[in-house]
């Protein structure tokens, strides 16, 4: 066994002591990007209300999601099942996804290569910001990420060894792709199709095994909209066919295009740690000629999706979630050299990182508070300390005070009740009706204007961002005066 076996043995269980804390540090803090709680609200319903194959958010919005496919929605309902409905179980879910990839990336490398070039992807796929961001809220992305991967690397095995039963793998993560995120499956093709080019191997394209895996896949993702026929909601498939082909609405039938650089340029401001070891790594093939049949593959795959995801007229930083486990393998490439020549320096870098990483983020925390929503979420302290949450019902967002999708995502997630986008004449009929279920989202001026504030018990209340939120006092009758927080 030669030393760079040995460092990467001692070290490859290092990473994952790293990866646990960067993914998970602080995990029990409310408050998630608004998609999150969209995300997290699928599941919690499919778990607590049957809500399965039809997704349901909340009755006044998205009653029936049918803008993805519910794969990703139902395995997470399973996990809140086992684990309980909590954040922290909806971030441990997204969480096992990355690490799953984790020592997917290392198994694959260390087969392709040696255990030293595993442990350097790994690390390095491990430290990619937006991928650790990314991981801090329920999103169909990261699975997707995981299955892509599968889907492409069981493709190089089935391609370069002739061996059936990856090729049968291959078909199944790409069906998984197709039904975690519908369209973005494709880049699974993408993939591929950049290898026949870059490898010149054409002769895969007259394999049974090729199409045999792309029909299997396609054959999965059918168990959907077969699933929908059955159960009498096919609708469901063809709003969906609507969505991705631009007839309905949604991102794909936006009409803002976001300009071709979008992607390299968010890796230059995101990721430049990577980008010049990616860099060189490409110079070591071209030039060099320094490169073996993975890593080629690997160039292949990035740049396949990267062309793919160009040519999109929408571009968003979650659609590159795919591309990082070929992103870090490429840049262990260029990286490569430089590790074997300073290995022990290398080897205690990875070691002080793995121990001082909880230790500062214990300390240290990147957040150890909610800093989305918090007028929402301070407004639910309030109602939680006079025990009075399940009282209101219908949270009214009066002339677009507050964006309505982080309203209605938020609610849904923490069951209560519905979110309604209101004007102000229907504003000014709610507080005049005997209902008391309400809570009220307004600005701070249109509060000051009216004649009746005290029958009105303030939850929240921010000058600086001049937002009210309220609910009538006698919801609180029963409980001491409290006044909202600042």
């Amino acid at each position: 066994m030669n030393q760079e076996n040995r460092i990467s043995i001692d070290l490859s269980w290092l990473v994952l002591m790293l990866a646990i804390p960067l993914l998970l540090q602080n995990s029990w803090v409310e408050g998630m990007f608004y998609d999150g709680h969209l995300y997290a609200a699928f599941g919690k319903n499919a778990a607590e209300k049957g809500h399965w194959l039809v997704p349901h958010l909340i009755d006044s919005a998205y009653p029936q999601f049918s803008q993805h496919p519910p794969f990703v929605f139902i395995l997470e309902g399973i996990f809140f099942k086992i684990f309980g409905v909590s954040v922290v179980s909806a971030r441990m879910f997204v969480s096992l996804f990355v690490l799953l990839t984790l020592g997917f990336i290392f198994k694959s490398s260390k087969d392709e290569r040696d255990k030293t070039f595993a442990l350097i992807g790994a690390f390095l796929f491990i430290i990619i910001p937006p991928l650790l961001k990314k991981s801090r809220f329920p999103n169909m992305d990261i699975p997707l990420m995981l299955f892509v991967f599968g889907a492409l690397y069981k493709y190089y095995k089935a391609q370069l060894y002739l061996t059936k039963i990856n090729w049968v793998y291959c078909g199944i993560y790409f069906g998984l792709a197709l039904l975690s995120k519908g369209a973005m499956g494709l880049l699974v093709p993408a993939g591929i199709g950049f290898h026949l080019i870059f490898s010149k191997r054409w002769k895969n394209l007259l394999m049974p095994g090729f199409w045999g895996a792309f029909c299997l896949g396609l054959g999965i993702f059918s168990l959907w909209p077969l699933s929908l026929m059955s159960a009498g909601k096919y609708h469901i498939f063809q709003e969906y066919l609507g969505y991705v082909f631009g007839l309905g609405k949604g991102e794909y039938a936006t009409d803002f295009h976001s300009p071709f650089y979008t992607y390299p340029l968010f890796l230059i401001k995101q990721t430049p740690h990577l980008l010049i070891p990616f860099c060189y790594g490409l110079y070591r093939w071209l030039k060099k000629k320094e490169c073996n049949d993975f890593v080629i593959f690997s160039y292949a795959c990035f740049f396949g999706m990267m062309t793919l995801l160009t040519f999109s007229s929408v571009k968003v930083s979650n659609y590159l979630l795919p591309l990082y486990p070929f992103y870090a393998i490429c840049a262990a490439w260029g990286l490569l050299p430089l590790i074997e020549k300073y290995s022990s320096k290398f080897k205690m870098t990875v070691f002080v990182l793995a121990f001082a990483a909880p230790l500062v983020l214990l300390i240290f925390p990147l957040t150890n508070k909610s800093r989305r929503d918090q007028p929402l979420y301070k407004s639910l302290d309030v109602l939680s300390r006079a025990n009075k949450v399940s009282s209101v019902k219908n949270w009214n967002i009066v002339q677009g005070v507050y964006p309505f999708w982080n309203v209605a995502n938020w609610v849904g997630w923490k069951g209560l009740g519905n979110a309604y986008s209101i004007d102000d004449a229907k504003f000014l009929e709610s507080i005049k009706s005997n209902d008391s279920s309400h809570a009220w989202l307004l600005s701070l001026k249109r509060f000051e204007e009216m004649n009746d504030k005290e029958n009105f018990i303030q939850l929240y209340r921010s000058e600086k961002e001049k937002l009210v939120i309220m609910i009538k006092k006698s919801v609180l009758d029963s409980s001491p005066h409290v006044q909202g927080r600042k």
